[in-house]
């Protein structure tokens, strides 16, 4: 009797046999049979490295995913363990498909192969169009404007250890005069546009540091202003030149609205308000 799937699940797969292939020695493959809801199906032969495989990059993207069978310190050769491991990798798959999540995954489709078999069997699979990993810190908030093709990234320094030391840096003393400079960054606004709309590549324009971490964002597009909420309590909004191809900011408000940390900036420009969502302690 085969493990039942849910019905809502778009591929049924199932693992019904194994077979042994020399491969520079006599290697055990194993038979994945996959049906697709519009009638299609396919086999393939998966090697146990490649449930491994696949079970390792899912590790990095899942959370309470099934558990794959255990390895074996020697190589299974008794047909009774190999079928015991089959039934074992039947039932893991099965809860896998079972799961919309991993099975609309980038890692899933390829294991399944299905884009080859039948692309349409995965409903509106998420599709990566660009990725900018070179940032220092760690992300806060971000806003991304299609028309205009900016987009504002709001980055802090994520480490406790580390923020504790920037802020006594960055304190200053009773006798020293505020010049309103940072001298360790413990979060920033750097704003971004989009040189090619068909690869959604970006380059940075400009970057604006402060002494507290940047935790919300809000971009108004008719007005062109920015608003950023700090950990600090502290609120700044900015205009952004659009005439100078957004190249330059000028701050238009700076000032300690909270004594604690602003989780949330909304900018309403018809009425002219700020809508802010604080933490009260």
């Amino acid at each position: 009797m085969q493990p039942s799937q849910p019905a809502a699940t778009s591929v049924q797969v199932t693992v019904p046999g194994f077979k042994f292939k020399m491969v520079e020695k006599n290697v055990c493959f194993y038979e994945v049979v996959v049906n697709s809801r519009d009638g299609k199906k396919w086999e393939l032969e998966k090697r146990f490295k490649d449930f491994d495989t696949l079970h390792q990059a899912l590790k990095r993207v899942f959370s309470n995913i099934p558990d794959l069978p255990s390895k074996s310190l020697w190589t299974l050769s008794e047909a009774a363990q190999i079928e015991r491991r089959r039934e074992q990798l039947e039932k893991y798959m099965q809860l896998l498909v079972g799961r919309p999540d991993i099975l609309n995954s980038e890692v899933m489709r390829m294991f399944l192969q299905i884009e080859n078999f039948a692309p349409d069997a995965v409903v509106n699979p998420p599709k990566l169009l660009q990725e900018i990993s070179s940032f220092v810190l760690g992300v806060r908030d971000f806003k991304y404007e299609v028309e205009k093709g900016l987009l504002f990234v709001g980055i802090s320094d994520m480490n406790p250890a580390s923020r504790i030391d920037s802020y006594l840096t960055n304190m200053k003393l009773p006798w020293e005069k505020d010049l309103n400079i940072t001298i360790v960054t413990v979060g920033a606004l750097e704003c971004y546009v989009q040189t090619d709309a068909s690869e959604y590549k970006f380059d940075k324009l400009w970057t604006k540091t402060f002494p507290s971490q940047v935790i919300c964002l809000d971009w108004e597009s008719k007005s062109c202003r920015i608003a950023v909420g700090m950990d600090d309590g502290k609120v700044e909004i900015m205009t952004v030149a659009s005439e100078l191809n957004y190249m330059k900011f000028n701050e238009v408000l700076n000032a300690k609205i909270h004594a604690a940390r602003v989780m949330g900036v909304y900018i309403d420009n018809i009425k002219g308000f700020l809508y802010l969502s604080l933490i009260h302690i």
